[in-house]
């Protein structure tokens, strides 16, 4: 039991004497998951469908190498059962098909700041 009151303690100190900046994360993301599905009660004569399933993954990431240097990236990954989305994998760019690509990049970025950052005023 003191191994570990010893283990924690040292945890503590190292922990309160890394410098801010070691605080901050370099790394981050933020995605969804999308799916959605539609029935139809009657067929039609062109199209004897009556179910169609849509699906949609949505990933980006930040990379921020620097305080005045960041880099982001995303991508799409869709499915759909009703030919609305190409077959072919490949990745793509422009997304200017008649079907939606199955996988595209959907953000590439870099964000430069330069000087100062200030917050502004309140109005008075």
């Amino acid at each position: 039991m003191a191994g570990r009151s010893v283990a924690v303690a040292t945890l503590l100190v190292v922990t309160l004497l890394i410098p801010g900046s070691a605080w901050t994360q370099p790394l981050s993301q933020r995605g969804f998951v999308d799916g959605r599905g539609i029935w139809f009660v009657d067929t039609t004569p062109n199209d004897h469908e009556t179910v169609i399933g849509d699906a949609l993954i949505r990933e980006e990431l930040f990379l921020k190498v620097a305080r005045w240097l960041q880099f982001a990236g995303g991508l799409d990954l869709r499915g759909n059962s009703h030919h609305q989305v190409e077959d072919q994998w490949k990745l793509d760019f422009d997304d200017r098909t008649i079907r939606r690509p199955p996988l595209s990049v959907r953000r590439l970025a870099a964000t430069l700041t330069l000087g100062k950052s200030r917050s502004p005023r309140p109005p008075a």
